[in-house]
């Protein structure tokens, strides 16, 4: 600033500085989607605001009207576009005006009020003042859940199963609608020893699908039904009903049966269940099942009876499956052990129902004469898949033929020339087996 005088020579300067400074903020976003949420419900999100320059931002939410540009559109179209909701009811910004300070960050809460079934968007405007006008589009939607299940009138049938077998099906859950929903299985205390639905709790996607595990087992021959809780997002619970009918696999032979002492397994069973600190589940019970699994059913008496030493014996059998499933015959091969018992064939691999064949049981005596004679025995068990056991004991009487003679010394003594002198002896055979003798 230049400073001049009248009728006098002198000048004054005097320099000027100035900042100018024009008041900004940096939105962290410009663009605010909902998506789909549940209908009747509140949702928020949260925008940030930095004023990045070195003067306060005084600013003041609105939002923007926008007027029909085409004036010749026809009613009906203005009338389907009409809101149903103002906006004001539909979208709130919290604060709706204030300062920010230099270098400070302002907070924005944008609330979402999902009406039912709406569709809406709006643009909010941020008036700094002195400063630009910053656009915020903001949209959203509602809807209602919606699901289906590939469940018929919400039952679940495994039909014929082995009792103690674990079976599995699978369930699947059909997200239909837009919105997520949230999924929790809640099974009952009394069928947790049944029933196992994995996973149990989850969140599925608008359009997705969601399996479930559902691993059923009757645990005794009979028909057995269980349920579990289906919680889908806010309704009601949904009862599914699991149904599975036990069958066990039941075989006979053509050998004589035997008593033998009971074993208590289910007093056994029981001890051990109460003796168990935690909860008795699906999981938890299986290791404990396997103690009375291959618990014969009946108890065969195979009997070869007196077998000379050294010598083949065979006793074939009628083998009958009288159940109602088909069955795998395996022969365990560790009772036999080192036992001179062999069974043909050691395995059958989907013996139908109601059908008969025939098995080879053969002992062959070791014709060592250090080997023992006398009785003889071995457990042959024939496994009839999970769940039971066919059990034969095997006899037999090993011995050694012989016969003794009533004199071992024949005198004739003083025989007369051209007569004849008869003396007799006696062969006994004081074995139980047939003994063949020659001169």
């Amino acid at each position: 600033l230049v400073l001049s005088y009248f009728n006098h020579p002198t000048r004054d300067k005097i320099a000027l500085f100035a900042h100018i400074d024009y008041p900004n903020l940096v939105f962290s976003t410009n663009l605010l989607t909902f998506g789909p949420v549940l209908n009747n419900t509140l949702v928020k999100q949260t925008i940030s605001a930095t004023n990045n320059t070195s003067t306060a931002a005084a600013f003041a939410w609105s939002y923007l009207k926008e007027h029909d540009r085409d004036e010749t559109a026809s009613k009906i179209r203005k009338k389907l576009e009409e809101p149903l909701f103002p906006t004001n009811e539909v979208f709130d910004i919290h604060p709706i005006r204030g300062i920010v300070p230099p270098g400070e960050t302002q907070h924005f809460n944008v609330s979402f009020f999902g009406h039912s079934n709406i569709s809406a968007g709006c643009t909010a405007i941020c008036d700094v003042h002195g400063g630009p006008e910053y656009v915020i589009q903001i949209t959203g939607d509602a809807s209602m859940v919606a699901y289906k299940i590939d469940c018929v009138d919400d039952r679940i049938d495994f039909g014929a199963i082995e009792y103690f077998s674990v079976h599995e099906r699978e369930l699947f859950l059909h997200n239909t609608g837009r919105v997520s929903i949230d999924v929790r299985i809640a099974i009952p205390t009394n069928f947790t020893n049944n029933l196992l639905v994995k996973p149990s709790r989850i969140q599925v996607a608008s359009g997705s699908q969601q399996r479930f595990r559902i691993k059923f087992i009757a645990r005794r021959p009979s028909l057995v039904e269980a349920y579990f809780d289906l919680f889908v997002g806010y309704f009601l619970p949904r009862k599914i009903t699991v149904t599975g009918s036990g069958i066990c696999s039941l075989a006979t032979t053509s050998f004589p049966t035997t008593t033998l002492s009971q074993i208590p397994l289910r007093d056994q069973l029981i001890s051990l269940l109460n003796a168990q600190d935690h909860p008795v589940t699906l999981d938890s019970l299986i290791p404990v099942n396997s103690m009375i699994v291959n618990a014969p059913l009946s108890t065969y008496v195979c009997d070869f009876g007196y077998i000379v030493r050294g010598t083949t014996r065979k006793c074939s059998f009628e083998f009958s499956n009288c159940g109602d499933v088909p069955i795998t015959i395996e022969v365990d091969k560790q009772e036999l052990g080192s036992a001179p018992f062999r069974i043909d064939p050691m395995k059958v691999i989907d013996f139908p129902p109601g059908q008969s064949m025939k098995f080879t049981i053969s002992y062959h005596a070791p014709n060592k004469k250090t080997e023992a004679v006398g009785d003889v025995s071995a457990v042959v068990d024939m496994c009839l898949g999970v769940g039971s056991t066919c059990r034969i004991q095997v006899n037999a009487n090993v011995t050694v033929p012989d016969i003794a003679l009533s004199s071992s010394c024949i005198d004739f003594g003083d025989v007369v020339i051209g007569r004849r002198s008869v003396h007799f002896f006696r062969i006994v055979n004081p074995t139980p087996v047939a003994s063949e003798w020659f001169d």
